[in-house]
């Protein structure tokens, strides 16, 4: 790939995401990926932070999923890669920042984001949303009926409730006007971000309802963000992605954990789809969501 044959791809992407969203679990499964040359991304060379990787990812092999990241934990991981694509050969570096999802809630929360996430956004970089399908750390949309047990029938001065969980869709939509909020005042209007939004664990999701893919996925359970998303194409470039590492749950799926690690490869079942047209593409690269977020086209990639 030359810069004459097309805009040079962006070399960072960051990971945005509450707690129990998935994102940990795909680092490791990325590199997993990247340094066994499973994928249109290849390892060239080690990354700054081998251990906090390799550890992550023996857990995985060892039918582990990642524990909750620590919040003392800011690793940012540095991983340099070589791609093939129709127009050449490109090297580059993925800068994956990862933190524990509370200090995302805090961003929300506190209306402002710390120097580290502002000096990523200081060159253009992708971003990778992530919400993990059936997590219980996710706030529903709120109904009628909530909304008239918590503010109906109140006195006065206890019209407000005194603890409110916003709901999940709500806090994703503010994280994403904070990023186009920070590029429009780095770029201009000339550079939308590349957003793939991703659905963690898709093995969750009941088969009936994986057939119609993770767009659909997004509009059902979370119908603001993809209303958001729709009416803002002039300010992302959005892809969504279903992603499951292993293809089931090691903790909560019987006899998953056992038929997984009885195989040469314990993650062997995991996938990644996405809505292309009508159709749902289905590949085993778990490199093609960072790919695209980064702005390239492997030559095995969908």
């Amino acid at each position: 790939m030359t810069a004459s044959a097309q805009a040079r791809p962006l070399s960072s992407v960051i990971l945005v995401g509450g707690p129990d969203s998935g994102k940990s679990n795909y680092i490791f499964r990325l590199w997993l990926a990247i340094s066994n040359n499973e994928g249109g991304m290849f390892a060239n060379g080690l990354p700054e932070h081998l251990e906090y990787l390799q550890n992550g990812c023996q857990s995985l092999l060892r039918g582990e999923f990642a524990q909750h990241t620590p919040a003392d934990v800011y690793s940012e991981n540095v991983i340099p890669f070589s791609v093939a694509t129709d127009e050449g050969a490109w090297k580059g570096e993925i800068v994956v920042p990862d933190c524990h999802g509370e200090r995302w809630i805090s961003i929300f929360k506190k209306r402002e984001w710390t120097q580290e996430w502002e000096d990523r956004i200081a060159e253009p970089c992708g971003v990778l949303m992530f919400v993990r399908a059936s997590s219980d750390q996710i706030q529903s949309p709120l109904d009628w009926i909530q909304c008239e047990r918590m503010w109906c029938g109140l006195p006065p001065d206890e019209a407000s409730p005194k603890e409110f969980d916003v709901p999940t869709q709500v806090v994703m939509i503010d994280w994403l006007q904070f990023i186009a909020k920070a590029f429009s005042d780095r770029f201009g209007s000339t550079r939308r971000p590349r957003l793939a939004m991703i659905v963690s664990a898709w093995d969750r999701v009941p088969e009936d309802r994986k057939v119609a893919g993770p767009t659909a996925y997004i509009a059902e359970e979370f119908p603001l963000l993809a209303q958001f998303l729709e009416s803002n194409r002039d300010l992302f470039d959005v892809g969504v992605f279903g992603v499951t590492i292993a293809g089931g749950d090691f903790k909560d799926e019987p006899g998953f954990k056992e038929t997984s690690l009885a195989k040469e490869n314990p993650l062997s079942g995991g996938y990644v789809v996405r809505d292309l047209g009508p159709a749902l593409a289905k590949r085993s690269d778990m490199t093609l969501p960072v790919a695209w977020a980064l702005g390239i086209q492997p030559r095995t990639g969908g």
